[in-house]
């Protein structure tokens, strides 16, 4: 086998494998697709709590994500009435989203809570929870 023939191989070969180590590197939180979580008070709403976790599907509820803690509402922490945040997605598919809301109003305290497919947006005790 000549030089040039050796060389050319070695490149080929180096191509390939600088093609391959890219991919090897993934972090292992890349798997799903984020999500963009929204958690508004409606009017009378003092304060609430919302919890929202991405799951593989509604029917299963398996867990894709952390756990987190939205607050809205003028006499929350935030003293925000809408607040936006992102959540990433640990595992595929993430198709869906667990929520529960804790509020209080004029009224008393309320919650409720359940799952939704990701981009349809619920609400409960005057709180309207979104995860893209």
């Amino acid at each position: 086998m000549s030089t040039r023939a050796r060389w050319t191989r070695w490149a080929v070969v180096g191509a390939l494998a600088v093609a391959v180590v890219p991919g090897a590197a993934t972090p292992a939180g890349a798997k799903g697709t984020p999500s963009t979580v929204t958690a508004t008070c409606g009017a009378g709403v003092a304060k609430a709590t919302v919890t929202v976790q991405l799951v593989d599907a509604v029917a299963t509820n398996k867990p894709a994500s952390k756990t987190i803690t939205l607050a809205c509402g003028p006499q929350s922490v935030s003293g925000q009435l809408s607040v936006t945040t992102t959540l990433k997605a640990t595992t595929s598919p993430a198709a869906a989203y667990a929520w529960s809301v804790f509020a209080t109003t004029a009224t008393g305290t309320s919650g409720c809570g359940g799952q939704a497919p990701r981009g349809t947006s619920v609400g409960c005790s005057g709180v309207t929870v979104l995860a893209t």
